[in-house]
């Protein structure tokens, strides 16, 4: 403290909520030409989704590695650097007003593993458009790994197989083929002609695959 130093800024979790819902940014303000703009990327999920490499316990475990010290009594090694990541901030945060940090807890890997239990979607434009999800049928169903998933769409409730995700929440690029007519033969003459989707995922929901107890008796 009191002296000018090389730093290094990382962003890392330390508590995640049980039903972790991820906002993707789907839509965007041209600043430029004051347009606003439906943003049809290819965007990957996966159905399982682990935390910990983001986490400040995962980031912490790493350094460790990175440093070449021996990763066996790494839980002794993870606190030492949480705790030494929250007094370099507590350090750095005097006279500006904020409080210390609660101390660091050693946290399972179950802790931070995190299963797909439903999708919202969005099909249209950046003006119009309608909202639809896909929702797994139960707690217990998904905590087996017996999924069995629905779509919901106004008044429509129909089955959904999770193997057409990547169509129906990917986004990304569909290929078709157009009719160009016959050729002198009387075969038809198609070309393929390439378009972004207009429908895709807007909102992801996460649900932790082991609840802790204080979860389970909500």
């Amino acid at each position: 403290c009191g002296k000018k130093v090389d730093a290094v800024r990382k962003v890392s979790l330390r508590e995640i909520p049980g039903r972790l819902l991820v906002h993707l940014k789907r839509f965007e303000f041209n600043l430029s030409s004051y347009q606003k703009k439906k943003l049809n990327d290819e965007l990957t999920f996966p159905i399982e989704l682990d935390l910990y490499p983001y986490s400040e316990q995962g980031v912490a475990e790493a350094d460790t590695i990175a440093k070449g010290e021996s990763p066996i009594p790494l839980a002794e090694s993870i606190a030492a650097s949480v705790l030494a990541s929250q007094d370099t901030n507590r350090c750095s945060s005097k006279g500006a007003g904020s409080g210390d940090s609660p101390p660091a807890m050693i946290k399972p890997r179950s802790y931070y593993r995190y299963k797909l239990c439903g999708v919202l979607a969005h099909r249209g434009t950046v003006d119009s458009g309608h909202y639809y999800s896909f929702i797994g049928h139960s707690n217990d169903d998904i905590e087996k790994g017996k999924d069995k998933w629905w779509r919901y769409n106004d008044t429509q409730v129909t089955p959904f197989n999770t193997q057409l995700l990547p169509y129906e929440c990917h986004g990304g690029s569909l290929a078709t083929r157009r009719y160009l007519g016959a050729n002198e033969s009387g075969d038809p003459l198609y070309e393929e002609v390439v378009s972004p989707k207009h429908w895709s995922a807007y909102m992801l929901m996460y649900k932790r695959i082991t609840p802790e107890k204080q979860e389970l008796e909500k």
